[in-house]
């Protein structure tokens, strides 16, 4: 599944798309042009790789989803958060860009994508176990509440 938005200048995804890409790609795969329930989409057993432009939204349902991630930053904070994802997090792989001109090549997606879902990959292998410790901690028993309490521990404290 692709979910898209249409490009500069055309009224729809569809519109876009080169003549008799419907007919060539038929039952395996669905682009859509309008809003869909991503969360629900990266949850279906059935969905495996997340190729991510690293919005923020969309950062933190592949991070609390089981898909493997594949990072392609497009603009301003999505950088950002690709390289927190793929750095500090170290759970997703981020696609290679040109070093001249930025581009991404389709070899490029393509090699992200089988380093993220490659069984013998060592760098699947490393972002899958940190994705995988992250999710264990960010759903853990009383995570979020924990915040709360300390800081009105710490407020407690300050006051007395």
């Amino acid at each position: 599944m692709v979910a898209l938005k249409p490009p500069s200048g055309v009224d729809s995804v569809e519109a876009a798309l080169p003549n008799g890409f419907k007919e060539r790609s038929g039952e395996r795969g669905v682009v859509h042009g309008e809003w869909v329930p991503q969360s629900l989409i990266l949850n279906h057993p059935c969905v495996g790789c997340f190729v991510t432009h690293c919005g923020y939204g969309s950062s933190w349902e592949g991070l609390m989803s089981e898909c493997h991630l594949v990072l392609l930053p497009q603009i301003g904070d999505q950088y950002v958060n690709a390289k927190l994802l793929s750095g500090d997090l170290g759970v997703g792989v981020e696609v290679e860009k040109g070093d001249e001109d930025g581009r991404v090549t389709k070899e490029a997606v393509s090699g992200a994508i089988t380093a993220a879902m490659g069984d013998e990959s060592e760098v699947g292998k490393r972002v899958r176990a940190k994705h995988d410790k992250w999710r264990e901690l960010l759903f853990s028993e009383g995570f979020e509440d924990s915040y709360l309490d300390n800081f009105v521990r710490n407020l407690s404290a300050v006051l007395q």
